[in-house]
């Protein structure tokens, strides 16, 4: 049993007043990007109600559903979960939407869409089993004539709870040396999804949002430019610290389009060379 309290800070950016109704709304993940979709009806499914009863939200120490901030105010709004022992076990997501309440004005025969703002609760219950999961897709083109080289890595978790996994991708020459490295950026996969992942050089929520609107599918890449040969990536995942290892190896060509017609010069010159000295012979 626990009562964890976590406070929440939300200000009106305007010049009127702002009432602002609370509601507690299941939310899921796209598998590509790991985007928010607020699903409504999943309040009423499962344990959602069970824990959607057992939360409050409370200002200045007292219970509301309801938040009334003046011009350029700010209010701290406590976020408060009574848990009990025996308590169902599991991952429970919730956004948090602080919903404009304001009516329009009177004699106006538009109608509006209520503006809101949110923020996200992920609610884990244990005991947690241990992490499952796997490295669904790990792919790029097998053959290249420049960098940087892009990487899909999809990881799929198969646990009951939500993870956050760390790793990297090693990248090998011919010779077996490791010429490149490239770190993985933690982000949550919730539970039963799937998420590709970003390299820790994607960090900042500019880069990711602006994969996002791109529409693209996220990329962990490694910035190298010149590439010449054989190389060996290997992908390693940890779903968890001091978990179970993760490995996934691919193997890609490159060679420069610069130095396609020299080379093919050389050899044209040197077959030029060979046939005429066996001639002679």
């Amino acid at each position: 049993p626990s009562s964890p309290l976590t406070p929440i800070t939300i200000q009106n950016n305007a010049e009127n007043d702002l009432k602002l109704k609370i509601e507690l709304i299941p939310f899921k993940t796209n598998n590509i990007t790991g985007e928010i979709r607020l699903v409504p009806n999943d309040i009423s499914k499962g344990f959602y109600p069970y824990y959607r009863d057992r939360i409050q939200f409370l200002v200045d120490g007292k219970k509301t559903d309801t938040v009334i901030l003046a011009p350029l105010e700010s209010k701290q709004v406590e976020l408060n979960i009574n848990l009990a022992k025996g308590d169902p076990p599991g991952d429970y997501y919730y956004s948090i939407v602080f919903i404009n309440q304001q009516e329009a004005s009177s004699g106006s025969s538009v109608s509006q869409m209520p503006a809101g703002i949110a923020t996200n609760l992920l609610l884990s219950i244990g005991p947690k089993d241990q992490s499952s999961g796997s490295i669904s897709q790990f792919k790029t083109s097998s053959f290249k004539t420049n960098g940087p080289v892009d990487f899909e890595l999809k990881i799929h978790n198969s646990s009951k709870h939500l993870i956050n996994p760390t790793g990297s991708i090693q990248i090998k020459n011919l010779f077996g040396q490791t010429v490149g490295a490239v770190k993985i950026l933690p982000q949550y996969i919730l539970a039963g999804s799937d998420r590709f992942m970003l390299d820790d050089k994607q960090s900042s929520p500019e880069a990711q949002l602006a994969s996002q609107q791109l529409n693209s599918t996220p990329k962990v890449i490694w910035p190298e430019k010149f590439l010449l040969g054989w190389y060996e990536a290997k992908a390693t995942i940890l779903l968890e610290e001091d978990g179970r290892k993760y490995t996934q190896s691919l193997y890609f060509f490159a060679f420069p389009l610069y130095l396609f017609f020299p080379l093919v010069t050389a050899i044209f010159i040197a077959l030029s060379v060979y046939l005429r000295v066996k001639k002679k012979i």
